[in-house]
């Protein structure tokens, strides 16, 4: 299995040696380790020169867009052979003081960073589906290496949108929430050969383990739900998708 969604520079992990030796242990060959500023993105870097089944992605989360970041250093990060995808980026309209100017400007610079780099887009998206949608049309000319809509939870009709753009859909631990109304028509909808699984670790727990810190090995529970749904064994086919993604992923 691969875990294309986790942030393991969380503070609250005091041992990722630990976590990737259990990873090892429950199945999980890969791990994606998913920047949100140039902290946590050299963090990815250092680990995925540490742990040779850990690959990471560089970027800025929408919600530090009201802050200065130096992109210098981002676009070093992005010419590791080690870094598969720019992110994660997007928009955040969720809680007070956003700024959606900035927010968009960011979002579009790290698009214009993986037309450059060759490189697909991990794309963050709360609450700003209109303007996102906006945003993808309008740029699509510099997303020919495509991407991937972290944590999907929105409609069959708004998932059509990303995929007819050429999006892969990653599904989180929320979908074995008992109150997820959305997560059986999703996964149905979506096409086998777009679906891709994700912790976004610490966050989204899955069942059983709800209430508790998230963990990489937690997306045995994503893809068993994903079975469940599609009838079949995706495993295979949820790693294919990610190497067709990712291209820099061995």
């Amino acid at each position: 299995m691969i875990d294309t969604h986790a942030h393991l520079s969380d503070r609250r992990y005091p041992s990722v040696p630990d976590i990737i030796k259990k990873c090892g242990g429950k199945g999980v060959s890969r791990i994606i380790n998913v920047g949100y500023d140039l902290q946590s993105s050299l963090a990815g870097s250092n680990f995925s020169k540490q742990f040779e089944n850990v690959f990471f992605a560089a970027g800025v989360h929408p919600s530090e867009a009201n802050e200065k970041h130096d992109f210098s250093k981002i676009e070093i990060l992005l010419t590791d052979e080690k870094c598969v995808a720019v992110g994660e980026a997007g928009l955040d309209y969720h809680y007070d003081g956003y700024d959606k100017k900035n927010q968009r400007e960011l979002f579009e610079k790290h698009i214009l960073l993986g037309e450059k780099y060759a490189l697909p887009i991990i794309i963050h998206s709360r609450d700003a589906i209109q303007d996102m949608c906006e945003i993808l049309k309008s740029n699509r000319s510099s997303l020919q290496n495509s991407g991937v809509m972290h944590h999907f939870s929105g409609s069959n009709e708004v998932m059509k949108n990303y995929l007819d753009m050429g999006f892969y859909i990653s599904f989180s631990g929320v979908v074995s929430f008992k109150n997820n109304k959305h997560a059986y028509g999703n996964i149905s909808y979506c096409p086998d050969d777009r679906i891709l699984a994700e912790t976004d670790s610490p966050y989204l727990t899955p069942e059983p383990y709800r209430g508790q810190i998230n963990y990489p090995y937690h997306v045995a529970e994503v893809y068993k739900f994903i079975a469940a749904v599609k009838q079949k064994d995706m495993t295979a086919q949820i790693l294919k998708n990610a190497k067709l993604l990712f291209r820099k992923l061995k």
